[in-house]
């Protein structure tokens, strides 16, 4: 969170505009590194993955290049994102999800990060940020194949909501909404290179890559409907009380 907005573009609200995933960012001036300390994991790593969790990364990250390769500035950019290997979180999180539900999980977390990235680290404003964002959010399980953030958004909901009740149908567009809406708040802290305290930052990060659409997809890939459950107090203490 150190990057600065390049100087000289304007702010014109179009979500055209934004840059590519892979755009060096510019180093904010006078800045020097520092320490910091780094407490114990909140969370314990997988105790197991998917027994065909090779074969899933493999096909998402294929996914990746034929649906966001657009994203990217050039196929640099596009390596070091794969080396991250997202598409090993769908494997990781439901490894009994039946091999067809783990790999829409996969390519669902591939396409929210890509989008984290191209959109919260590379907006020149708050304003650009949310009207790319307000353009995806509306366009999503629509027709509008006008971007490749659209064409993917479009092709997962393809093949996601036939799996979803009509509860969860309504949950999976909201909980992209409330996602986006996470991405566009980190914009002010980014280009101020302002570093917040990590209960602060957790508490941001957690809309913006969190608990609604983690949720849902969790319960897609074990095949169940905990949408009554979401007001209890036990689902709250899980991590439901982050949600918008």
């Amino acid at each position: 969170m150190t990057s600065a907005p390049p100087s000289g573009r304007q702010d014109t609200g179009q979500p055209e505009a934004l840059p590519l995933v892979g755009t060096p960012p510019q180093a904010a001036l006078g800045t020097t590194e520092t320490e910091f300390y780094l407490p114990e994991l909140p969370r314990l790593l997988p105790s197991a993955y998917h027994p065909n969790a090779v074969e899933i990364e493999v096909r998402s990250n294929a996914w990746v290049c034929r649906h966001l390769q657009s994203c990217f500035t050039d196929e640099r950019a596009l390596l070091s994102y794969l080396r991250q290997r997202a598409g090993l979180y769908g494997p990781a999180v439901s490894p009994l999800a039946n091999e067809q539900r783990a790999g829409d999980i996969a390519d669902f977390y591939q396409y929210v990060t890509v989008m984290d990235d191209a959109i919260a680290g590379a907006a020149t404003s708050e304003r650009q940020a949310r009207a790319a964002l307000t353009r995806i959010t509306d366009g999503f399980g629509t027709d509008d194949d006008t971007s490749p953030l659209l064409r993917a958004g479009a092709d997962l909901w393809r093949r996601i909501t036939p799996g979803l009740s009509p509860a969860q149908v309504r949950r999976f567009k909201e909980s992209l909404a409330s996602s986006l809406g996470g991405y566009a708040d980190e914009v002010p802290h980014r280009h101020a290179g302002r570093v917040l305290a990590l209960d602060d930052y957790l508490a941001l990060r957690v809309f913006s890559f969190g608990w609604p659409f983690v949720a849902l997809m969790t319960e897609y890939g074990a095949g169940v409907d905990m949408t009554d459950l979401h007001p209890t107090p036990d689902f709250k203490r899980a991590g439901g009380r982050y949600a918008r």
